[in-house]
C-alpha cells in the first residue's frame, strides 16, 4: 500500500470514529420531543421568537385555547417579532383577545391555520409610533360572535392606531375581517393591508369608520362565490379618510340562493373623505349598487369597473375635482333581480371633474345619468349602448360638456332635459339632433342663444338687418337690405343680437 493509499484509510477510520461518538452521545442525552424542539426552538441571538417555544400548541383542538393564548402573550413580551410554526391542524385560540400592541408582529409560517370564537376579535391592534402587524396566516373565526373581528384596530384605547401592516393573511367565515372600534376621537392612520382574501362571509369583511391619516388596500379580494347563501352585505366601506389608495381590490360575487335587488347592499363604499387613488378596482355581480363615492374632493380613478350590479354601477355623489380615466360599467340587463332603470354611471351633486374613456353597456336605464347640483363636469370619448338613453342629462345639471364617443344602440342617445345653463352636447356619435328646425323669432333687436350642440343659424328680414352681434361686438360690416339672408354659425350655448326692421325669418341646422 502505497503512502497515499495509507493517509486516506486512516482517515476514514477517524471520520468514522467521530461519527460514532456522535451518534452515540445523541441517542443517549435526547427523547425524541427534544430533539423537534432543538430543531424548531429559536437561536438566542435570533430576531424572532417561536410560539411554541412559550408552550404553544398547534393540534387545532379548543382544548389548547387558553395555552396558545397565553404564549402568544409571552412572545409577544419579548419584544421580537412571533413565528407560528406550520401543523396542518393549527392552532386553536378559543374566544380569548390577544393585543398587538407596539412594534409588536406576528408571522405565520406557510398561512398557518389560526382559529378563533372570540365574541370580540382574535387580534386587536393597538400599535402607535413602531411598526406593527400580522402576516401569512389563515384566520376560520367559525363560531365567533354575531359582533366579531377577526383583527380589530383598537380605536378605543387611549391613542389612535398608526402604521399597522396586514399582508397575506387569508380569511374566512368571518362576520368581519379586518375593522375599527366605534370611537369618537380615535382613528386608525397609515395602514397597509396588501395580499389578502376574505371568502365564505358573514358580514361586510373590511370597514374603517375614522382614518384621518394614509390608507392603503392593495392586491385584496372580498369573494362572496363561495357563500352558500345570498349576501345581504356590503363588501368594503371606508369612511371619514384623510387618504386612501385602492389598487387591485376587488369584490365578488352575491354567495347562492336568489337574487333580489337591495339599494342598501354595495359591493365598494368609500365616503367622506380628503383624496382618493383607485387603481383596477372592481366590483362584480353584487345585489345593490356596485360601487358608491360620496363627499369626497381630489379623486384619482385609473381604470375602475363595475359589472352585473342589480342596481346602479357607480354611484359618484358630491364628488369635487376628480379625474375618472377608463371607467367601464356592464349592466345587469337580462339578469334575475336587476331593478328597472338602474344607470351605469350615475353622477349628482358632482362639480369639477373630468371623465375620459367612459364605457357603458348593457344597463337598464341611462348608460350615463347626471343630474342635480352637477356642474362644470367634462366627459370625452364616451362611448354607450345601453337599453335606456346613452346620455341623460337633467334637473339642474350646468355647464357640463359632452364631447366625442359614441351613443348607438340606445333607446334614445341623449335626452337633454336639464335646466341648468352652459351645457354642451357635441361630436357624439349615434347623436341625432342634425337637421333643420323652424325658430320663433322676436322683436328687435331680438337675442338668439344656440342649444348644447353646434348651430348654423340661417335668416333674413323683410325690410332688412341693421347690425349683428356676438359677445357685444358687431359682426356684420353692413347693413343688408329687405331679405338678403344671413348664416351664422355658433358654438353650443353661445349667443348673437340681431337688429332689424319688418319681419324677421329664421331656421336653424343643429350640428
Amino acid at each position: 500500500m502505497n503512502l497515499s493509499a495509507r493517509r486516506f484509510k486512516c482517515f476514514s477510520a477517524c471520520c468514522l470514529t467521530v461519527v460514532t461518538m456522535l451518534s452515540a452521545s445523541f441517542m443517549n442525552n435526547a427523547t425524541a420531543g427534544t430533539v423537534y424542539k432543538s430543531i424548531r426552538k429559536a437561536p438566542s441571538d435570533a430576531p424572532y421568537v417561536l410560539i411554541t417555544d412559550y408552550g404553544a400548541i398547534g393540534d387545532g383542538n379548543i382544548a389548547n385555547a387558553n395555552v396558545n393564548a397565553t404564549a402568544m402573550a409571552n412572545a409577544l413580551a419579548t419584544g421580537k417579532t412571533v413565528k407560528i410554526p406550520y401543523t396542518a391542524a393549527g392552532y386553536h385560540f378559543g374566544a380569548n383577545q390577544i393585543t398587538v400592541g407596539t412594534g409588536q408582529i406576528i408571522e405565520g409560517e406557510s398561512q398557518v391555520l389560526l382559529k378563533s370564537t372570540a365574541t370580540t376579535s382574535l387580534f386587536r391592534l393597538t400599535g402607535f409610533d413602531k411598526t406593527s402587524g400580522i402576516s401569512n396566516v389563515y384566520i376560520d373565526m367559525t363560531g365567533s360572535g354575531a359582533s366579531s373581528t377577526a383583527i380589530r384596530f383598537g380605536t378605543n384605547s387611549s391613542a389612535p392606531v398608526t402604521r399597522v401592516r396586514i399582508s397575506k393573511v387569508r380569511f374566512s367565515n368571518c362576520v368581519e375581517a379586518i375593522g375599527d372600534e366605534a370611537s369618537t376621537s380615535n382613528y386608525v392612520v397609515d395602514v397597509m393591508i396588501e395580499d389578502c382574501l376574505a371568502w365564505q362571509t358573514r358580514g361586510r369583511q373590511i370597514y374603517s369608520r375614522r382614518s384621518r391619516g394614509f390608507f392603503l388596500i392593495r392586491s385584496t379580494i372580498v369573494d362572496f362565490t363561495q357563500d352558500s347563501a345570498s349576501v345581504a352585505w356590503e363588501g368594503i366601506r371606508l369612511e371619514d379618510y384623510a387618504g386612501i389608495e385602492l389598487e387591485r381590490v376587488d369584490v365578488l360575487g352575491w354567495g347562492g340562493g336568489p337574487r333580489t335587488y337591495n339599494s342598501a347592499i354595495r359591493g365598494i363604499v368609500l365616503n367622506n373623505g380628503a383624496a382618493v387613488w383607485l387603481t383596477r378596482v372592481f366590483s362584480d355581480s353584487v345585489i345593490g349598487d356596485g360601487m358608491y363615492i360620496g363627499n369626497t374632493q381630489f379623486v384619482f380613478s385609473l381604470s375602475l369597473e363595475s359589472s352585473l350590479a342589480l342596481g346602479h354601477g357607480i354611484i359618484l355623489d358630491n364628488i369635487s375635482k376628480g379625474v375618472f380615466t377608463n371607467t367601464l360599467i356592464n349592466g345587469a340587463t337580462g339578469i334575475t333581480g336587476a331593478v328597472a332603470g338602474a344607470a351605469g354611471l350615475f353622477v349628482q351633486n358632482c362639480t369639477d371633474n373630468v371623465f375620459t374613456n367612459t364605457y357603458a353597456y348593457n344597463c337598464t336605464g341611462s348608460g350615463i345619468y347626471v343630474t342635480t347640483g352637477c356642474a362644470r363636469n367634462s366627459f370625452s370619448n364616451s362611448s354607450v349602448n345601453s337599453n335606456g338613453f346613452g346620455l341623460a342629462i337633467l334637473s339642474t345639471a350646468a355647464t357640463t360638456k359632452f364631447s366625442g364617443g359614441s351613443m348607438t344602440a340606445n333607446t334614445t342617445p341623449v335626452s337633454n332635459t336639464a335646466t341648468g345653463t352652459g351645457n354642451v352636447i357635441q361630436d357624439i356619435t349615434g347623436y341625432n339632433p342634425v337637421g333643420a328646425a323652424a325658430v320663433t323669432t322676436g322683436g328687435s333687436p331680438w337675442t338668439y342663444t344656440a342649444g348644447a350642440s353646434p348651430e348654423i343659424l340661417y335668416y333674413s328680414a323683410t325690410s332688412g338687418i341693421s347690425a349683428v352681434s356676438r359677445g357685444g361686438v358687431s359682426v356684420l360690416p353692413a347693413a343688408v337690405g329687405a331679405n338678403i339672408p344671413i348664416t351664422t354659425v355658433l358654438a353650443p350655448g353661445e349667443s348673437i343680437v340681431i337688429t332689424y326692421t319688418g319681419t324677421l325669418n329664421a331656421k336653424k341646422m343643429i350640428h
